[in-house]
């Protein structure tokens, strides 16, 4: 029930900080000034002042929050609620909650984020689902769920916007989606249930 915050260059711990119940997923603000940590037993989110080092807000999400994603403007956040099968858009100027999207689809566990780079869509994969779904960040309209594998977690947009990346871990595999047409081109053998995706740029 805590951050760790660590000195990248000697790999040292620098201190502590509670937050709320079973801390999942963390992302640091675009102006580099605030971290936000979804904590998935609390339903909650802290937001912690990286000067300061302390919890300056917490909020109220979904069930279970897991994933992240920050306009690249920083003007909103979107927090993924695995159990709750919703989408919080979050004024992240003021920390404050603008609405819930509910995600379409059977079975709809929202998990990972990814956030293009223009940061007009956002792609978040529904786990249980089976499927990825575009959120429209000027509108924040939800587009048609489309079937990438079994229990996508982690997705990542490659740096020119053109390509999705999912991780589908009961399927062991990764797949390839044309941004353009939001189908899935090509799955790609991940190893032993892939969680997570980095993209180097």
């Amino acid at each position: 029930g805590s951050l760790t915050l660590t000195d990248v260059d000697s790999r040292k711990i620098i201190g502590t900080v509670p937050i709320g119940s079973e801390p999942e997923g963390v992302q640091i603000h675009p102006d580099n000034k605030v971290l936000y940590a979804t904590n998935e037993g609390s339903g909650t989110v802290s937001v912690l002042d990286l000067k300061t080092k302390k919890i300056i807000a917490t909020f109220k999400t979904g069930k279970r929050p897991r994933g992240i994603a920050f306009t690249p403007d920083g003007k909103k956040a979107y927090i993924t609620n695995e159990v709750g099968g919703t989408v919080t858009v979050v004024d992240a100027k003021n920390n404050k909650v603008i609405k819930n999207l509910k995600v379409p689809g059977e079975g709809a566990k929202p998990m990972g984020t990814a956030m293009a780079p223009d940061g007009e869509h956002l792609y978040i994969t529904t786990g249980r689902g089976g499927t990825a779904v575009v959120i429209d960040t000027k509108t924040d309209s939800i587009g048609t769920p489309f079937p990438v594998g079994k229990r996508p977690w982690g997705i990542a947009v490659s740096a020119d916007g053109k390509w999705v990346y999912t991780a589908n871990g009961p399927s062991n595999d990764i797949s390839k989606i044309d941004a353009s047409t939001d189908s899935v081109v090509k799955h790609i053998p991940g190893g032993k249930s892939p969680w997570g995706i980095a993209i180097s740029k």
